[in-house]
């Protein structure tokens, strides 16, 4: 698994979430919250199945079906 949050800087290419309005953010607040997150939703994995956290992905995967283009470094 691969997580980014750009929580107070980003590249020119994101965004924060300062630069969304969230003040006072700390990385490591950042990290207690989706760290506290994660363990809720594999506690309902393991209570209720993936079927619920499936239905919630797939509100958020909004190419599914679509073509995308993937840039490589030399390609």
């Amino acid at each position: 698994i691969g997580v980014g949050v750009n929580v107070r800087d980003a590249p020119d290419t994101a965004i924060s979430l300062r630069m969304l309005g969230v003040k006072n953010m700390t990385a490591k607040d950042m990290m207690q919250r989706l760290s506290q997150r994660i363990l809720s939703l594999y506690d309902g994995w393991q209570t209720d199945g993936f079927s619920e956290i499936r239905s919630r992905w797939l509100e958020y995967a909004v190419n599914m079906g679509n073509m995308i283009k993937v840039r490589l470094p030399n390609q």
